[in-house]
């Protein structure tokens, strides 16, 4: 079955959309799409989705949760089959998304801050000199439910932050996060466990 026959529309060239008639907005600034290139966003109800520049090279498929407001968000998908799923009640503000030949998946109730990174990959190979393997592959990028990443964080490929952890502001993060925990610094470090949080402001 086409992409058109399972409720999307070619919104440009090498972009189909599909959206739930209650979904609040969906803008796309600057677009390339290689040739025989294609991405799918499906965005679920309640959705905000501005995508500022969008790069695809290969298949990608993309799902927006329910309520979730992504803004300013520059996103570069490459490879066969890549998949990049947000869920439910999501908020980021100026995120860059680099998924190349690894899958990104991001829970519901998480909360970005300013000028978040992921990335999936180094972007360029490194080899092993006597055997010639490469040995910094792509890896999958995982943020369970509930998890506060701070402004500036990198989130490098092969993470994996448990639920209702938190990432202070430019942390660089590339192993796993226990839940409720408190990490920071370059490479990130465990500065507190047993910790939970709450969107509420400070008093």
């Amino acid at each position: 079955m086409s992409l058109l026959e399972e409720g999307y529309e070619c919104y440009r060239e090498g972009v189909f959309v599909r959206r739930s008639a209650e979904s609040t907005s969906f803008t796309l600034g600057n677009v390339v799409v290689a040739k025989d290139s294609q991405i799918a966003i499906d965005i679920k109800n309640g959705a905000t989705v501005d995508i500022r520049n969008l790069k695809v090279n290969g298949a990608a498929f993309t799902t927006v949760g329910e309520n979730s407001k992504v803004r300013g968000m520059n996103l570069q998908a490459r490879g066969a089959g890549v998949q990049i799923n947000i869920g439910s009640n999501f908020r980021c503000g100026n995120l860059l998304l680099v998924a190349q030949f690894g899958n990104v998946d991001i829970g519901d109730n998480v909360l970005f801050s300013h000028g978040i990174t992921i990335r999936t990959s180094d972007m360029h190979s490194v080899f092993d000199t006597k055997t010639g393997e490469r040995i910094n592959p792509p890896q999958d990028v995982s943020v369970s439910d509930q998890v506060w990443i701070g402004q500036d964080v990198v989130i490098g490929k092969g993470a994996r932050i448990g639920r209702d952890s938190i990432v202070a502001a430019r942390a660089f993060v590339s192993g796993t996060v226990d839940e409720n925990t408190l990490v920071g610094g370059t490479p990130a470090r465990v500065i507190r466990r047993d910790v939970t949080w709450s969107r509420d402001d400070a008093p």
